[in-house]
């Protein structure tokens, strides 16, 4: 490998896979998304330098020898990459269902076979290690068989491939967010440096203990059971971490930038007592170092019916707890739509279309 290891981020986004490898000390080299706002977050932000590196076109279309010289040839470390997971989300499934008012079942989308682009430019690359990112939903898709196929496909090309169940919440992150990482060693790389895919999977830092919530006596009974292996982990980073210092919003307040709150006074722990938000702030993009701001920091417009609600619900509730006269928006669909945040454990998986058709 070079001193300093580079990555391609497939399907990239805004970034958020490249900015875990940067902070790892590698360098990318390059990134192709279709989304036009992604490929200009990722060009402020990750390759602000060369923005011919960020290619900004459908990866079905674009021929691929094109796309590797664009970035600059083959010599890179790793191949990073999520490729669009929709048809394969669980949550997914239900929402293409919602709208065509089908039972829940797997939909013949297009984008479930963009993963086989992700292979075919890791047979041109060759590169020595590919990390690939998925819903847990393709573990299970087709009884199983997509996850084989995608680990079976990349051992034909030359690797040593497995994937694996993780959750965010276990290293740190305030969200129960599970994904399938799929990781691929060429080969004649994993016999010349003695590893294995497993070798490179991180160790938990974090428990996760399990929320039993009496749905009887108000959601007041919330325990939690900590097991040998917890006993020599972190605790969770909690909702309460991240959020108990972010700047208060009235109803549809907010900015793109906001002064850290003055009360904290840049100073961590005598008066912020947030290390989750303070670390966040003072460890993010070179660019924003020195400013110790809060970027965007925004509150939805909300009906004083939906506030009322929100004050009605206890931590843990959803939208089907509530008592009829809340169930202003039916029970056919989505019966999540409200959910309560618990400040005392992470919050539940932040969804997609969370924007348009839900709250948390």
């Amino acid at each position: 490998m070079t001193d300093k290891p580079s990555f391609i981020d497939l399907f990239c986004g805004a970034g958020g896979f490249s900015l875990g490898f940067i902070k790892a000390g590698m360098e990318s080299k390059g990134a192709i998304d279709i989304d036009v706002n992604s490929c200009n977050t990722y060009m402020n932000n990750i390759l602000p330098n060369d923005i011919t590196k960020t290619k900004c076109a459908d990866i079905r279309k674009l021929p691929l020898i094109n796309f590797v010289d664009t970035i600059g040839g083959k010599k890179i470390d790793v191949l990073v990459g999520g490729p669009p997971c929709q048809g394969f989300s669980h949550i997914g499934r239900s929402k293409i269902a919602s709208l065509t008012d089908q039972v829940p079942k797997f939909v013949n989308d297009p984008r479930n076979t963009l993963y086989k682009r992700f292979i075919k430019i890791a047979k041109i690359l060759k590169p020595p290690i590919i990390v690939m990112e998925n819903v847990r939903g393709i573990h299970t898709h087709k009884n199983g068989l997509t996850s084989l196929l995608i680990t079976e496909s990349f051992k034909r090309i030359g690797y040593k491939c497995e994937g694996k169940l993780l959750n965010a919440a276990n290293y740190g992150v305030p969200q129960k967010r599970e994904r399938i990482i799929f990781i691929g060693v060429l080969s004649d790389f994993a016999k010349k440096h003695s590893i294995s895919p497993a070798d490179l999977y991180p160790q938990k830092t974090h428990y996760m203990p399990p929320i039993i919530i009496d749905r009887t006596n108000k959601y007041k009974n919330f325990q939690t059971h900590l097991s040998p292996e917890n006993e020599v982990l972190l605790p969770p980073v909690t909702v309460s971490d991240a959020f108990s210092t972010l700047p208060h919003l009235k109803n549809g307040g907010g900015d793109e930038e906001m002064p850290y709150p003055s009360t904290c006074n840049g100073q961590f722990p005598k008066k912020c007592g947030n290390k989750y938000l303070h670390d966040w702030i003072y460890s993010s993009l070179d660019g924003h170092k020195s400013k110790k701001a809060v970027y965007n920091h925004h509150s939805r417009n909300h009906r004083p019916l939906d506030i009322e609600i929100f004050k009605y619900m206890k931590p843990g509730m959803i939208y089907r707890d509530l008592p009829t006269k809340y169930k202003i928006y039916g029970t056919k669909y989505f019966q999540d739509k409200f959910k309560k945040l618990i400040p005392t454990k992470p919050s539940w998986t932040v969804v997609a279309h969370l924007a348009k058709d839900g709250y948390m």
